[in-house]
């Protein structure tokens, strides 16, 4: 094989592995609606992450007062049980951060979801399959990030518009 044979393959190579990548860049943070509670934007992003609907009593802000052992109930029974075989599922939570998993044929990602009242941001973790480096990775990566911080946005929108959100104070003049 000639030099300039294995030059041009050479070059080809790296444009197709070009076109199946992206930059690995920091994702704008998703706007938690004001009067949600910790446990709530919690769960709002388990049932995003398993694809699971949330119990209708969960909608009620009184619901997870003393939260502690319902809460954990809810959880259990509910999202890390049973997880979805193929898609986003929950895998491990820590203080303000749960880590979820994405499985799809022979491609596996991770990735932190840090979050407090005010906001909720997204971090990529490690990878399987997705030709992850410092500064890039598979292009279909930050599709299936953006389509599970959508499911979040919808999540917490329902918290917010059930009426389980802490109630703000009556307008001046109402009854």
């Amino acid at each position: 094989m000639s030099v300039k044979r294995v030059s041009r393959i050479a070059a080809m190579a790296v444009l197709l592995t070009a076109c199946t990548s992206a930059r690995i860049e920091e994702r704008p943070p998703i706007r938690v609606p004001a009067g949600l509670t910790q446990p709530q934007i919690e769960l709002a992003i388990l049932a995003a992450t398993s694809g699971k609907p949330v119990s209708p009593k969960a909608y009620d802000h009184t619901y997870f007062v003393g939260v502690g052992s319902i809460f954990e109930t809810l959880l259990w029974q509910n999202y890390i049980s049973s997880p979805a075989p193929r898609g986003w599922f929950p895998e491990s939570h820590e203080n303000g951060i749960i880590f979820a998993g994405f499985a799809n044929r022979n491609y596996f990602l991770e990735i932190g979801i840090h979050y407090d009242t005010q906001a909720i941001r997204t971090e990529i973790g490690s990878s399987r399959n997705l030709d992850q480096t410092a500064k890039s990775i598979h292009k279909s990566a930050p599709v299936w990030i953006g389509q599970l911080e959508d499911r979040i946005r919808l999540e917490l929108g329902k918290f917010a518009f059930s009426g389980s959100a802490a109630s703000p104070a009556a307008p001046s003049g109402s009854p």
